[in-house]
């Protein structure tokens, strides 16, 4: 049986010359580290850095426990994430969690 706990996650840069981390898959317990390292590695100061969720499927409350820290951590630094084109469960989850109030939402 295929695990279902799978994330492949791309750097690109967008229009406005920030790092985008395209993340597909899903975003639980067990990837929320790799997403972790993913932003930990591409953050500098004073950078947004935006997540495209596009292509993630399902993320639960340490998926959403990894980008509010990650967010945090790059507004001590002068920067912020975006999260960009959720999409379904995930859309549905930020909106009953109103993570919208904490973090921008493109």
């Amino acid at each position: 049986m295929p695990s279902h706990h799978q994330i492949t996650i791309d750097l690109a840069t967008d229009e406005r010359g920030r790092k985008v981390l395209v993340a597909s898959g899903d975003i639980d317990l067990q990837t929320a580290p790799v997403l972790r390292r993913h932003i930990e590695r591409a953050s500098e100061p004073g950078q947004t850095i935006v997540i495209d969720l596009r292509q993630v499927r399902f993320m639960d409350s340490p998926g959403l426990g990894t980008i509010v820290h990650c967010d945090r951590l790059q507004r001590e630094q002068g920067g912020h994430l975006v999260l960009k084109d959720a999409s379904g469960a995930v859309r549905d989850l930020f909106e009953v969690v109103h993570l919208g109030n904490v973090i921008e939402l493109e």
